[in-house]
């Protein structure tokens, strides 16, 4: 099974050379460059980050309100500083977006985009690489890393996060002609 990040498209080139007299020639050349994937990027993913927030904040205030979350804050002391930390909120997280990604495909805030993850394969990622993502989210300044064209959650997971058209064309560069398998498309 063929990887995206091994695909390769052909793409014709022009190329100007110049002979003895110094007269330009066109030459027409087909290459192989690397197959693009056109990701969801800028406002629609901050958009994606700010819904998780806010339903996140919501289940948080939830659990809060019930009396089920006091326990969760650490205190860590050093003779200089001491400071908390959340394992309420990390734990969180984790569990929010491993249970939707790795059910739906999807978060609540990837529905209004009709965004899905998938895996270097084209297919809904495994449980094992959901988690990896999900844990890779808890890393330091991880957000800002989706200013780019992946997050760092997508690259140390080997996902991407596409609309459902570019699933499509993702499936046929793979040469699927079936691929009702792990997603619903429309076509």
């Amino acid at each position: 099974m063929q990887r995206i990040s091994e695909l390769k498209v052909s793409k014709e080139i022009t190329q100007i050379k110049r002979d003895a007299q110094g007269n330009e020639h066109r030459i027409n050349k087909s290459v192989n460059v690397p197959f693009q994937v056109n990701t969801i990027q800028g406002s629609a993913r901050f958009g994606h980050y700010l819904i998780d927030l806010f339903v996140i904040i919501l289940i948080s205030v939830g659990l809060d309100y019930a009396g089920i979350s006091g326990f969760t804050n650490i205190q860590v002391s050093n003779n200089s500083f001491s400071y908390f930390i959340n394992i309420h909120g990390y734990l969180l997280v984790f569990i929010y977006y491993t249970v939707l990604e790795s059910t739906m495909g999807k978060t609540l805030g990837k529905f209004a985009t009709n965004a899905i993850v998938i895996d270097d394969f084209g297919n809904k990622p495994e449980v094992g690489t959901i988690m990896i993502r999900s844990i890779s989210r808890l890393i330091p300044f991880e957000t800002f890393s989706c200013l780019g064209k992946r997050g760092w959650h997508d690259t140390i997971s080997k996902t991407y996060v596409v609309n459902e058209e570019e699933l499509v064309r993702i499936k046929r560069a793979l040469g699927e002609s079936d691929f009702s398998d792990d997603y619903e498309i429309l076509d």
